[in-house]
This record gives structure tokens, sequence and C-alpha cells, in this order.
């Protein structure tokens, strides 16, 4: 099944406004718990902020996606460029800033 150009544009625009959405309420999130985290010095709590803060990163990447899925293709290959293995990164970058506020 094949859809036109007008479906996907519209698909793409949703798809951008929703990456806008979780970037917001994922920063929101965050900073709030990473507030209450900080005041209590409740580790769990800042771990899960970090965790609303790296949800927020992934929601400004699929965003991204989107934007750039719009523009027309430059012709040419671009270089591959490595990037975060979210799982093992996140977890030793969660695990630091609970050693770094630990009593």
């Amino acid at each position: 099944m094949t859809t036109g150009k007008p479906a996907q544009d519209e698909r793409l625009q949703k798809g951008f406004k929703t990456g806008i959405v979780g970037i917001v309420l994922n920063g929101l999130l965050a900073a709030g718990k990473l507030s209450v985290g900080l005041l209590y010095g409740n580790n769990a709590i800042l771990t899960d902020g970090v965790n609303n803060l790296t949800d927020a990163g992934t929601s400004a990447a699929a965003a991204a996606g989107f934007a750039f899925s719009r523009k027309k293709p430059a012709g040419r290959r671009l270089p591959i460029i490595p990037g975060w293995n979210t799982s093992a990164d996140y977890s030793c970058l969660s695990y630091c800033v609970c050693r770094r506020f630990r009593s």
C-alpha cells in the first residue's frame, strides 16, 4: 500500500509535534524529579529524573529525525557518526549521578 504526498507530510508533521511534546513534558518531569531528589537526598527519585532527562533526549532525536526526513536528500552519502549505546551509556550515567550525590 502506498501513501500519497499529503498523507506522508501529515504523518511527518504529527511525528515532529509529538517529539516536541515529549521534550517539554519529559523535561518538566526531569526538572521536578531532580529537584525533589536533590532536596531530599533520595537516589531513587534522582535516578528517575535522569531517566526522564534521557527520555527528553530521545524525543529530541525523534523530532530531529522527523524534521530531517522532510528535506530532500543531498545526493551524496553522509559519514557514519557513532552514537551512544543507549542502554549501557545511560546506565553508566545514572550510576555516576547517583554516586555523586550519595551521602
